[in-house]
């Protein structure tokens, strides 16, 4: 009988250390899983990003009527906005992995890219950051956003269909300014 004992007081002692070990390693790998999900994020918006620019690209240089459908355009994560008086189209996450040094601005093509500490109430908060992806029409080309009546209205998340429309141009002095709608669904 003693010897049954001893078998099942091992066995109990085996199972709360692979318990212990286990939650040691997932306690150690979670932050690094949130990090490269965070990444991969990164890198699918910067994606969807190129296909928004090639796209208005496009429309732009096709003259009015144009228009692109991108579907599905999908934003797991973080927030899509259009700041349509400054032409920008910008999304934001917030993140504890650091990209990149924080305020220097990197662009890749068309795409700039930052990365700020997080803050509140003023004060940085540690091991917390907010990295942005921007496209900026207020120059080559510049380009004037507008949207539909019953599109839907930032930010944006999640998953829809965006179609890009060259509705014609105006002219401010010398230049004439594209005019682009979105439409989101």
């Amino acid at each position: 009988m003693n010897k049954k004992g001893d078998v099942w007081v091992s066995t109990v002692i085996y199972i709360a250390i692979s318990i212990t070990v286990l939650t040691i390693i997932l306690l150690a790998a979670l932050p690094l899983i949130d990090k490269l999900k965070d990444r991969n994020i990164t890198v699918q918006t910067k994606n969807v990003f190129l296909q928004i620019d090639k796209n208005i690209r496009e429309v732009v240089s096709s003259g009015p009527g144009a228009k692109r459908v991108l579907s599905p355009v999908v934003i797991d994560a973080g927030v899509l906005d259009f700041d349509r008086q400054n032409s920008v189209i910008n999304w934001t996450l917030n993140t504890k992995d650091m990209f990149a040094e924080p305020g220097i601005l990197k662009q890749e093509g068309s795409i700039f890219t930052i990365v700020y500490q997080r803050t509140v109430g003023g004060a940085n908060v540690e091991g917390e950051y907010i990295v942005s992806h921007y496209l900026d029409y207020r120059e080559n080309p510049t380009i004037q956003m507008e949207f539909a009546q019953n599109s839907l209205r930032p930010p944006f998340t999640g998953r829809f269909t965006m179609s890009i429309k060259n509705i014609g141009s105006i002219q401010s002095g010398a230049v004439i300014i594209p005019q682009v709608e979105f439409d989101v669904q």
